[in-house]
């Protein structure tokens, strides 16, 4: 036994003093055995030993996962100091003395025990970075004229602290990690996430307690009448929703002693930072590519729910942790359905399909919307080649093109999603009045109300962490540079017979667009518009596929019916999804390990071995 032991120290180099040897050849030198017992467990053992374990964060960080977040990352493409330096942004705008209380999302269930995939809030996220539970308190970064300073409240900070960042985290729990694995650790809610005091959820009644009572000491020694405490009451998915309303009640009941914290945060977040518009190009590019996809692989047979299987697949290929929304997939008069969802049909030759959908990567949404032309070879278009539109479909179309590409010149510093919307309506109404829906109906008639018979939604939101992102921002604010914002004209026309060949025909074309100092620079650009271009790749794919599988059968191989999962870094993924130039410069404004000049090699090294079927 003893010999066996040895060998095996010695293999695994951790080869015994020869003192150790005589003690156990002996028998007698306990101390020895049991050194030798610590290097058989080092050395055969499957725990590791604590200094080796990875740190519990509950979510990727960059030393347990260096592939996807490069040193000082919190999230993909954002650093830990420009989340820290968004919660100073915040403590500064608070009232002299106040809190805020920031509750994260809650667990939702889809029955019983099984959870929905979780979601972070969005104004949570954009503060902390956590992709879990938890409560963030900030503290304001001015007193209260007359305040003597932070108040005790059991550990630190109370009212006008200076800007700390308090953190209340679920205490570990051996039963709920068996579940649903382990949350983030006070140590790494510190030391990499930056929070100031990190307790246990538990402690919050109590502690909050007494921040709200410091605050109010505060305010009440400097006779203002700003709001103690910056809470949502409506936040009512938030975790721990009830015992927070129980604790602000009282607040709650005075009035001007509560006051909303959403609208200085969707004030914060409506203009992008450069890592932020770097994540919105990249879901941008990752949708828009998707898309493509999706339109050259639509011929006569193909499925609604098919077509929305590609895109999905095509984005979380690409690291999407989700779909944006529901994906619209609408063939036919179904287009004409703004939020169609049931994508429950069979496409069929001489019908256009709109497609509106998106996908989250980051954190960060985008939001895309084509429409084109269900193409087949029996269905040759004028210029040949495998079909195109109808003649009414194709002048439909025109219509919304050419509101779209005027709304996009438009776009600049200056002008708002009002006056943009207000030019489209202009356009669609001309477009209206050349098709002869309204037929006697003057020009002015029609901008008048009647456009909207056939244009019912706006012709753009904000976008960021949400789809209809910092809904409180009105649609008058002049646009500046770093905002981004969706593009989307449309024109629905009834499926009624008074419409003759125009009926049931729906178009909408929707691009992401960040507002620049020069202008405006379309993100979603991997997916045609011109109609041209649009024609020529309409079911391009499919005629691919079917000489790829025929050259499989003759060849006796049994072709796959369902693609293999993706391999490779991701970088590697987006250039073979997308070409090159886009996937270094998605890869590149977000600072993907691997991207940029140095990761060149890297890249070409990995698309030679990666696979997206």
């Amino acid at each position: 036994m003893i010999l066996r032991v040895v060998a095996g120290l010695v293999r695994a180099g951790h080869a015994p003093s020869l003192s150790t040897l005589r003690g156990l050849a002996s028998g007698h030198n306990g101390s020895a055995l049991h050194t030798s017992q610590q290097a058989c467990q080092r050395a055969f053992g499957t725990s590791p030993s604590p200094e080796d374990r990875p740190p519990l964060a509950g979510q990727p960080i960059p030393s347990t996962h260096p592939e996807l977040l490069a040193p000082g990352q919190l999230t993909p493409g954002v650093t830990a100091a420009e989340y820290a330096a968004r919660r100073q942004q915040l403590a500064e705008l608070l009232p002299p003395g106040s809190i805020a209380v920031l509750p994260s999302a809650a667990t939702t269930y889809m029955a019983g025990v099984i959870p929905w995939p979780y979601r972070q809030d969005p104004d949570y996220y954009y503060l902390t970075g956590l992709n879990q539970h938890g409560l963030a308190i900030i503290t304001s970064a001015r007193a209260a004229a007359g305040d003597q300073g932070p108040a005790g409240a059991g550990g630190g900070g109370g009212g006008g602290g200076g800007g700390r960042f308090i953190l209340f985290i679920d205490a570990p729990n051996a039963q709920r990690t068996k579940w649903d694995g382990a949350g983030v650790s006070r140590e790494v809610a510190a030391e990499v996430f930056g929070a100031d005091e990190v307790h246990y959820m538990h402690e919050m009644p109590r502690r909050l307690a007494a921040l709200a009572s410091a605050a109010a000491a505060s305010s009440s020694s400097s006779s203002s009448s700003s709001p103690l405490v910056l809470f949502d009451s409506d936040r009512v998915g938030g975790h721990h929703y009830s015992t927070l309303m129980a604790l602000l009640k009282p607040a709650l009941e005075t009035p001007g002693r509560i006051s909303p914290l959403r609208p200085l945060l969707h004030n914060m977040r409506l203009v992008k930072s450069p890592a932020e518009a770097g994540l919105m190009r990249a879901s941008a590019v990752l949708a828009s590519a998707a898309l493509r996809h999706c339109m050259a692989s639509t011929v006569p047979g193909v499925t609604e729910y098919g077509l929305a299987a590609a895109f999905e697949y095509g984005v979380k290929a690409g690291g999407a942790a989700r779909l944006a929304y529901p994906t619209v997939c609408a063939g036919g008069a179904d287009a004409c359905t703004i939020h169609y969802g049931r994508n429950d049909k069979t496409l069929q030759a001489g019908q256009m399909v709109l497609m509106d959908a998106g996908c989250e990567y980051g954190g960060y949404v985008s939001d895309v919307t084509r429409t084109w032309p269900v193409a087949g070879r029996g269905a040759a278009g004028p210029r040949g080649g495998r079909g195109g539109f109808s003649g009414p479909q194709r002048d439909v179309y025109a219509v919304v093109l050419e509101a779209h590409q005027r709304c996009l010149a438009a776009t600049r510093p200056g002008s708002s999603i009002r006056d943009l919307h207000h030019l489209c309506i202009d356009v669609l109404s001309e477009g209206i009045r050349d098709l002869g829906l309204r037929p006697g109906a003057s020009l002015a008639e029609i901008r008048g109300s009647m456009y909207r018979d056939y244009f019912w939604h706006s012709l753009g939101h904000y976008l960021g962490l949400d789809t209809h992102d910092t809904h409180l921002v009105g649609h008058d604010r002049p646009l500046a540079p770093g905002m981004i914002i969706t593009v989307e004209p449309g024109l629905y026309i009834p499926d009624d017979p008074r419409y003759g060949p125009l009926a049931g025909l729906g178009v909408r074309i929707e691009d992401d667009v960040a507002v620049t100092a020069a202008g405006c620079e379309v993100l979603s650009d991997q997916a045609p518009v011109a109609i041209a271009e649009v024609e020529e790749l309409a079911g391009s794919a499919v005629e691919a596929a079917a000489a790829a599988e025929a050259a499989a059968r003759a060849g006796g191989a049994e072709p796959r019916t369902l693609p293999l999962p993706p391999r490779g870094p991701q970088p590697a993924l987006w250039q073979m999804m997308y070409g090159r130039v886009a996937a270094s410069a998605a890869a590149e404004a977000i600072g993907v390990p691997g991207a940029g000049a140095a990761g060149a090699t890297a890249r070409e090294r990995g698309a030679a071995t990666a696979t997206v079927s």
